[in-house]
């Protein structure tokens, strides 16, 4: 099941996992990776710093639910869908981009922590 949340999020739901894609640009996927990897040969730079950098809002969103070590990559991997319906697939690619950051969840508690976190973040602070 795949829903729209604020921000153009867009959520797919599996048994084990839920899956979050959040717009991005290709300027961003390319300084996503020049932050992921800056630090080679030593070690990649921790994912919640490189989030910090690139998508704000979604980092704060993860340090306010308590994840600091967040799964995240660029693009659906087809590959990750083999037991899924061809639906299932074919309605990812069809709503998500290759420049997508994906978020993966393994713990529905966290993914519904994180979406009203960061719809919460979204909101204008002087709506009164």
């Amino acid at each position: 099941m795949m829903a729209v949340y604020p921000g153009d999020l867009r959520v797919v739901r599996f048994v084990n996992r839920s899956e979050v894609f959040v717009p991005a640009s290709e300027a961003q996927i390319v300084s996503f990776y020049r932050a992921l990897d800056r630090n080679l040969p030593r070690r990649f730079a921790p994912m919640i710093e490189v989030l910090g950098e690139l998508f704000p809002q979604v980092a704060v969103a993860y340090r306010r639910i308590g994840v600091t070590d967040p799964e995240a990559r660029i693009g659906a991997a087809l590959d990750e869908y083999e037991s899924e319906p061809d639906a299932i697939v074919r309605r990812i690619c069809s709503l998500t981009g290759v420049c997508d950051l994906r978020l993966t969840f393994r713990v529905r508690t966290d993914l519904e922590s994180f979406l009203q976190v960061y719809e919460a973040l979204l909101m204008p602070s002087d709506t009164a």
